[in-house]
């Protein structure tokens, strides 16, 4: 919030995004000032508006976005177009954003489409709603000990279960039958889910409603979903 001179003042109360614990824990003192900005600019048009990805175009980047009615929605990065380059690039090659270039109909590009790129496999032995890149061994499997009338030690050993993962992989397999409204498919899209990366479900799904909206759906929204994942 600012004064009406300009100077800021505090922040306005209780308004949230949410940030994975990651980027703080592990990535805060490797990125520069140009990744940093450039991720925290992804994570408040993804997360803070409670999606998973977002089309996001350079100049939206490089100085925000006006409203409709001309009022300002964000002032971006307050990077030069170059240093926002430089960074996407960056923050792409190291796995920490996922990008989708996608060409319009008329054969240029339209603003491409960003997603934090979410991992399936936890950086530590407790649950957290944060995930990287980094992908470590599976955790080690500590044994229950139970004791029964005769004192002889029983060793089981359980997995440890990823509830995340498992939540992840129900909401994307709701928005997947959501949009295709094709459930004598959902056993191939149970695999799916399992198997193709999340923001590459999301690109699919994208595609496929733009294409209904346009009326460019030839068969069903499920075999464009389909043909599109195998592609």
């Amino acid at each position: 919030m600012r004064d009406e001179n300009g100077k800021f003042i505090g922040f306005y109360s209780p308004r949230y995004t949410q940030v994975p614990d990651d980027l703080f824990d592990e990535l805060l003192a490797e990125l520069t000032g140009s990744e940093l900005k450039v991720l925290m600019y992804v994570v408040r048009r993804t997360f803070g508006f409670k999606k998973d990805s977002d089309n996001i175009s350079l100049s939206q980047m490089v100085n925000g976005i006006r409203k409709a009615d001309g009022s300002t929605q964000d002032k971006g990065t307050g990077l030069h177009k170059d240093s926002v380059i430089k960074g996407v690039k960056s923050l792409v090659s190291k796995g920490i954003l996922a990008r989708n270039r996608k060409k319009s109909y008329s054969g240029g590009y339209r603003p491409t489409e960003y997603a934090l790129n979410i991992s399936n496999y936890p950086l530590s032995d407790k649950p957290t709603r944060g995930y990287g890149r980094k992908i470590r061994p599976e955790l080690s499997q500590k044994p229950d000990i139970q004791d029964t009338d005769k004192q002889e030690i029983n060793i089981t050993f359980s997995k440890p279960v990823d509830n995340s993962k498992i939540l992840q992989e129900k909401e994307l397999l709701g928005k997947i039958l959501v949009t295709c409204r094709d459930l004598n498919s959902i056993n191939f899209y149970r695999k799916v889910v399992k198997e193709v990366p999340q923001f590459k479900i999301l690109s699919a799904l994208s595609q496929v409603k733009e294409a209904q909206a346009l009326g460019r759906v030839r068969k069903n929204a499920g075999a464009m979903f389909t043909d599109l994942v195998k592609r």
